[in-house]
């Protein structure tokens, strides 16, 4: 595999900035530049070097392939994979986040450069890009370990996860899980009403931005509480305890319609998941984890409230159905 660090536009991008702050004589920020992108270059060269993750291998009798990969995956014990992980694998998380700070870095470089103004832009789609991946691989690792869904869909999901772990140097989310991106770019879009609570105007507002996977999805869950209030906490950004507890308030203050500015008051605190916006695109990144592992405890506690994020829900009914399976 050929030696991937940067692709056409992040290449671009970063040419344009060393050379407005060359040019500017910012010799250290410049420096800086220089030794992030040589350190990416050899973390990618030390990737590389590790085989690949979907070809077979003998190890002293011992047959190593992507099934057997798979297989470990999806063993029912739960224990913990970390140290059944590819080094590849591993190795190729931290470049992500590496990538992430690198590109970080420049923004904040550029923003105080009239010449850069645009390009403040475009380092936050490319941040995007780069986050989503890594929510990507959370999303099919969740559901891996799901140890009660149905195995054919975690299998499906182990393979894509090897798939993400052996090109991700040289793929993003749009090749992988183009729906998750699809997703979480409407959801940056959009600004809840709040109103009465219904979340009718925020999902019809996200769907119009969706493909027809969505809207099959959205159709199949119909009648599903749980799934019914993952999209809540996706479209509100509030807990479905916080939700539960507005909507107590609401009935009880009889208030029919509320606002942002009301859900402070009504909470006593500010709401648990993170405020997110164009600005750090790692906010959605914090959103997600948080969802997940509010999800994660309910299941343990045996509490009210969605098992799995939306994110898991909508992969695990897309990789149920062979005619959207095949095409992820």
């Amino acid at each position: 595999m050929d030696l991937v660090v940067f692709n056409d536009d992040e290449s671009g991008l970063i040419d344009r900035c060393q050379r407005v702050v060359k040019e500017r004589g910012m010799i250290e920020p410049y420096q800086r530049i220089v030794s992030n992108i040589n350190a990416l270059i050899e973390l990618s060269r030390a990737i590389s070097q590790y085989p690949s993750i979907l070809r077979s291998t003998d190890l002293g009798g011992n047959m190593r392939s992507v099934d057997s990969l798979i297989e470990m995956l999806c063993q029912k014990e739960g224990f913990d994979k970390t140290l059944h992980i590819p080094t590849k694998a591993v190795l190729g998380k931290g470049f992500l986040v590496a990538k992430i700070n690198f590109f970080h870095m420049i923004r904040y470089l550029a923003n105080p450069l009239p010449e850069l103004r645009e390009e403040s832009i475009e380092i936050n789609t490319i941040i995007s890009e780069i986050v989503f991946t890594l929510m990507s691989e959370e999303v099919f690792v969740s559901i891996i370990e799901e140890e009660n869904k149905d195995e054919a869909i975690r299998t499906r999901a182990a393979f894509l996860l090897a798939n993400i772990w052996e090109y991700r140097l040289n793929q993003n989310v749009r090749d992988f899980a183009p729906i998750l991106n699809s997703i979480w770019e409407a959801r940056k879009k959009l600004q809840p009403v709040f109103g009465t609570m219904m979340g009718t105007i925020e999902l019809m507002t996200l769907s119009a931005e969706l493909d027809k996977a969505w809207a099959d999805f959205v159709s199949f869950s119909t009648g599903s509480e749980e799934i019914t209030q993952a999209i809540e906490e996706f479209l509100f950004t509030l807990s479905h305890e916080e939700l539960t507890e507005i909507r107590v308030k609401m009935s009880e203050l009889n208030l029919r319609c509320i606002t942002k500015k009301d859900l402070s008051p009504i909470l006593g605190k500010s709401h648990t998941y993170p405020e997110f916006g164009e600005n750090d695109p790692r906010e959605m990144y914090i959103f997600y984890r948080s969802r997940k592992h509010n999800a994660k405890f309910r299941k343990r506690a045996e509490r009210p409230g969605p098992k799995m994020t939306i994110e898991e829900y909508i992969m695990s009914y897309l990789l149920s159905q062979p005619e959207w399976a095949a095409k992820l």
